[in-house]
């Protein structure tokens, strides 16, 4: 069947002809932040589908030519980016992005998720429609990416990155005393919700952590197909809990890192074949 004959993948608008060898994928940043920071960089952006959540487009620097798929938060929008963008043939995947932090990590330190695991509180989302998997299980990158990745020298996550499929900011806020609060709705309850109560815990626990909304799905989704490898790279945006007085410091500094790094990686990957 020819691209004239196919119609487009009906959540991302693209053709089996549309996808590179590597794909670089962006989940739950400003699509003009990143558009801008990699303009900067010297690459070339030519749009090639433009959906209600996901926009695609085509990146060229120096001799690279890959996709770079921008979509919504969470495993939902993961989930549904890569099933389509498996079937239309794609294998390798980076994604680049940032995350919340303890304060034990300095704010804006890039790191090479090596261990992500899923919020027990949110449960699977998007991911439990592909995979069955224990609480508390861990995930990882593709050992063949993570070899792939070793040239550009980046420090593995030295603590472990919880994934959420809610916002990890609706865990509270600090008050004026610096201290958690919740401050979300008022709950039928009259008590905090769950997911205020399980970050209270880890947050009081005063273990390192670090909170996205998407790389355990996104590893756990790759695990559960032939041939599928994936990686992430995150930079250190902003502390959790959030100060309202200064709530994401870095944010665009944090993720044009991560966007420096990811794209040499693609780059990296394109030019090996691995």
């Amino acid at each position: 069947m020819t691209d004239q004959e196919r119609k487009p993948t009906p959540l991302l608008g693209l053709l089996p002809s549309d996808v590179s060898p590597v794909i670089l994928l962006v989940l739950g940043e400003e699509s003009g932040t990143v558009i801008g920071i990699l303009t900067d960089m010297g690459c070339a952006l030519s749009e090639v589908a433009r959906r209600r959540e996901s926009t695609t487009y085509r990146v060229k620097r120096n001799s690279a030519d890959f996709l770079i798929v921008m979509g919504g938060y969470g495993s939902s929008s993961i989930a549904s980016a890569l099933h389509e963008l498996v079937i239309s043939g794609c294998r390798r995947f980076v994604m680049a992005g940032t995350c919340g932090a303890s304060s034990h990590h300095s704010l804006g330190k890039v790191y090479l998720i090596r261990r992500a695991s899923v919020n027990p509180v949110g449960g699977p989302g998007g991911m439990g429609f592909y995979l069955h998997f224990e609480p508390g299980k861990e995930f990882s990158p593709s050992p063949v990416l993570l070899e792939a990745a070793r040239p550009l020298g980046l420090e593995p996550n030295p603590s472990l990155l919880i994934s959420s499929d809610a916002f990890y900011g609706f865990g509270g806020v600090l008050n004026q005393d610096k201290k958690l609060s919740y401050n979300g709705p008022p709950t039928a309850t009259g008590l905090p919700p769950p997911g205020f109560e399980a970050f209270k815990e880890l947050y009081e626990s005063n273990q390192p952590f670090l909170l996205d909304m998407e790389t355990a799905f996104f590893y756990g989704i790759c695990d559960s197909w032939t041939g599928v490898k994936g990686i992430a790279i995150r930079a250190v945006s902003n502390y959790i809990p959030f100060d309202p007085e200064y709530p994401i410091p870095e944010e665009k500094k944090a993720l044009e890192a991560a966007l420096v790094k990811s794209v040499e990686l693609v780059e990296l990957l394109l030019g090996s074949g691995e």
